[in-house]
């Protein structure tokens, strides 16, 4: 994982520097492997050369995400909702 206050600083998306990898690199030092997505309730990133990855989120959006609870397979909310239809057939 990288550092919180490193992560957050970041304020665009794009490739950056790794601070987990960069001194270790010796090929191309001057490559920026670190993918950063910034979104509106966290940033995301991964390193395409040390393989590391993961998400911070915003501190007012971690108290305030909500817990969503999946539904039971494909069952519609209702379950009389299709129960009530009158099947007709055309008769030729």
């Amino acid at each position: 994982m990288l550092d919180r206050k490193f992560v957050l600083a970041i304020k665009r998306t794009g490739k950056h520097s790794c601070p987990n990898c960069q001194h270790t690199r010796t090929k191309n030092k001057r490559d920026t492997p670190l993918s950063v997505t910034v979104k509106s309730d966290c940033v995301v990133y991964f390193c395409h050369h040390c393989n590391i990855k993961g998400a911070e989120f915003y501190e007012e959006y971690q108290r305030q995400r909500p817990k969503v609870r999946k539904q039971e397979g494909n069952q519609p909310k209702d379950p009389h909702r299709f129960t009530n239809r009158i099947r007709t057939r055309t008769v030729w």
